[in-house]
């Protein structure tokens, strides 16, 4: 087995180290358990969708989606489209270098939108994430990917309603964040 993946190891208890070090990933409550939950139903191949974790956690949709959102933003979370379902992956977490602050984003945006979208993207699709840069913060673009993966809309033009929507509603980086964090 890989050193960097011990935690896939039989003998591991992936919940018991989580717990353990549970004070140096700076979780709220909400993020926790939804760690926690998604642990759980990996370790028993029990599907994932926004809808479940909702369920289990007691949490509303929209709370669950931002504390999911965090959790990407912290890089702890993968959300990833795999053939016919969406995966969770926790290895972010398992991986963390937890002595040193983590860069959330420092991915190309266009190197995370083709490995999101799990192919190359389009010209088109290349110009339109362009011009998002130039009129939107990248953390927004960002936020507004793991927006529409939740959702299951994984399309440019969802995307693009979201932003839309967004700046409508004059929502920046900092008070998605601050929403995010209060809640």
């Amino acid at each position: 087995m890989n050193k960097k993946q011990w935690w896939k190891e039989s003998y591991v208890n992936t919940r018991d180290w989580i717990l353990d070090k549970y004070e140096i990933f700076n979780l709220s409550p909400q993020e926790g358990i939804l760690v926690l939950i998604i642990d759980f139903l990996n370790a028993k191949n029990i599907p994932i969708s926004l809808e479940v974790l909702a369920e289990k956690s007691c949490m509303s949709l929209e709370l669950c989606d931002k504390a999911l959102n965090m959790l990407c933003a912290k890089k702890y979370l993968i959300i990833q489209v795999k053939e016919s379902h969406i995966e969770f992956d926790l290895s972010g977490l398992y991986s963390a270098d937890c002595e040193k602050p983590m860069d959330v984003f420092n991915q190309s945006i266009f190197d995370l939108y083709e490995s999101e979208f799990a192919r190359p993207l389009t010209k088109s699709e290349l110009q339109r994430l362009s011009e998002w840069i130039t009129s939107y913060d990248e953390k927004l673009i960002v936020y507004a990917l793991r927006e529409a993966i939740m959702y299951k809309k994984i399309s440019f033009n969802y995307i693009s309603k979201i932003l839309a929507d967004w700046e409508k509603k004059g929502i920046t980086v900092e008070s998605f964040e601050q929403k995010i964090e209060g809640e």
